[in-house]
């Protein structure tokens, strides 16, 4: 009964904050009360079924696929936004055939932000990928604000786990939209040695689990920044003293968790930044925003917020 009267009523606001003169008001009003604090708008889509089901109906999800809606606040200390959200799983809106729905999201968050005054538009999961290969031209600020929060914590993890200076950091997903960033970063810092995986690499040496093999049993950092389900590929490569950060949402799977433990390895999900927000996100984000909403526009204020970090 408490999820039909939550989710009823996110329904209701979503509807009513998502007409044009609501987001003109909506905009207004939080530029009175927070000033350049608020910064973005953020467009989100439901990870899994399992995901979408925690939050909403099924029937409302289907209703809104192509249409994002108003979703809620958020706030960090460096600055705060509005959430917005469509229905459309991964790999819809990542099929061509949907080319033409997708562009359409484009636009209607660019008159979101008109409608708002919110300049920056930040997108979720995979989204900008899709986009720019969809031959949509913008600055993807969600990208350099996830890459620079995943370089703290790398560093954070390295302190919690005890890891050694100069251990190996593995990258799996290094040659993604996002993880060509993160390399460019960590290849600026010169006290981490840097290893790269993905089956999509020009260099034909960091396509496969070999690299793996070649540090086993040294202490090592393993970042996950793939796509769901890679992580689980390379259990079986792991080992004792090895550590895992991953960023990818959903998390790994608690059978992925427990068959780690299994191999000595100590696992952590990156949930995001610390934040308050309207409604709270649910399962591993709790407490948290993605990384993508933290504003990292201005690099004097990012020592304010806080990453979130979860051992399992």
């Amino acid at each position: 009964m408490k999820k039909l009267v939550r989710a009823s009523i996110q329904i209701m606001l979503s509807e009513v904050l998502t007409l044009k003169v609501c987001l003109v008001a909506v905009g207004w009003i939080g530029r009175f009360l927070f000033g350049k604090r608020l910064s973005t708008i953020v467009l989100f889509y439901p990870a899994n079924r399992r995901y979408m089901e925690s939050v909403t109906f099924a029937w409302y999800a289907r209703r809104v696929k192509w249409r994002p809606t108003f979703g809620g606040f958020f706030m960090t200390p460096d600055g705060g936004g509005l959430i917005f959200a469509m229905g459309a799983f991964e790999h819809e809106f990542a099929d061509a055939e949907n080319r033409q729905k997708l562009l359409a999201v484009h636009q209607r968050m660019d008159a979101v932000a008109k409608l708002t005054g919110i300049d920056a538009i930040a997108y979720s999961g995979v989204l900008p990928s899709v986009l720019a290969k969809s031959g949509v031209e913008r600055e993807p600020i969600e990208l350099a604000r996830t890459a620079w929060w995943i370089i703290q914590a790398i560093d954070e993890v390295m302190i919690e786990a005890s890891l050694p200076a100069h251990c190996p950091v593995v990258i799996l997903g290094s040659a993604g939209f996002l993880g060509r960033r993160v390399i460019q970063l960590l290849h600026d810092r010169p006290d981490l040695t840097v290893f790269e995986i993905d089956p999509e690499h020009p260099d034909d040496t960091c396509r496969d689990g070999a690299t793996l093999q070649s540090l086993g049993g040294r202490p090592a950092l393993i970042v996950n920044i793939s796509r769901h389900h890679v992580m689980e590929r390379y259990i079986g490569e792991l080992w004792d003293g090895s550590v895992v950060l991953n960023e990818v949402y959903p998390e790994c799977s608690p059978e992925s968790i427990v068959a780690l433990k299994k191999r000595g390895v100590r696992y952590f999900h990156l949930q995001g930044v610390r934040a308050w927000s309207m409604p709270r996100f649910p399962g591993a984000y709790a407490g948290a925003v993605p990384c993508c909403a933290a504003s990292a526009a201005s690099p004097s204020s990012r020592n304010q917020a806080e990453l979130k970090l979860l051992e399992k």
